[in-house]
């Protein structure tokens, strides 16, 4: 599943997922092992400028999330349309 989009009033949900076999590049008799990871994204529309996405990832092994301890990783952030001239 990739790319399941909702919006409900100025808010928008975004789901993914994705399941792959990943081999070791520095390894490569080593049998490939099975890589799954998810997203859910909720963004609040703020006005036609400005949204607010807050995101939760899950990964079946940490290592997948960059430099984490944990299957879990949140982020957030700000995103800003600049004005085009017209």
């Amino acid at each position: 599943m990739q790319g399941v989009a909702t919006t409900i009033n100025n808010g928008r949900i975004d789901l993914s997922f994705r399941f792959e076999d990943v081999k070791d590049p520095s390894d490569p008799t080593k049998n490939a092992r099975s890589r799954g990871i998810g997203s859910i994204t909720y963004t609040q529309k703020i006005n036609d400028s400005l949204s607010i996405p807050v995101s939760l990832l899950f990964a079946n092994h940490s290592s997948d999330l960059g430099d984490v301890n944990k299957k879990f990783n949140a982020h957030f952030g700000l995103v800003y349309k600049l004005p085009t001239g017209k």
